[in-house]
């Protein structure tokens, strides 16, 4: 388990590292000046991060039910959008919804994507 730790820990240095200054903390305002490309790998950073953390809560039901900590269902964003949309659809998804709620701009990206992805699984349903 410390490996795993440690080997997670180290690849996201490495990200950081390789990423470019700007997009370490965006702020909505300023996401729309970048380049397609570096506006879909921050999306593409900030979904990888809010899956991994929906599997793992999704892992971990049944002790948050032994616990009594249920609220949403746990993983409910890995079963929305894990493996059924593209990168590009996500960004799309995100574009569309710091569009439609421009009051938000001034936030840092990274706040928005959860309320983003929320949104956009609660209208599926």
């Amino acid at each position: 388990m410390k490996e795993t730790a440690l080997l997670a820990f180290s690849i996201g240095v490495l990200l950081l590292w390789m990423t470019p200054a700007e997009a370490v903390a965006t702020t909505c305002d300023s996401y729309f000046s970048y380049s397609e490309e570096v506006q879909l790998a921050y999306v593409t950073g900030m979904s990888d991060a809010a899956l991994f953390d929906s599997a793992k809560e999704k892992s971990q039901q049944p002790k948050a039910r032994q616990e009594g900590k249920t609220g949403r269902t746990p993983g409910w964003l890995v079963d929305c959008i894990g493996g059924k949309k593209t990168n590009a659809d996500l960004k799309a998804i995100f574009d569309k919804y710091l569009r439609a709620n421009p009051e938000k701009a001034s936030l840092e990206c990274v706040m928005i994507f959860y309320p983003a992805m929320v949104d956009a699984c609660s209208r599926k349903n």
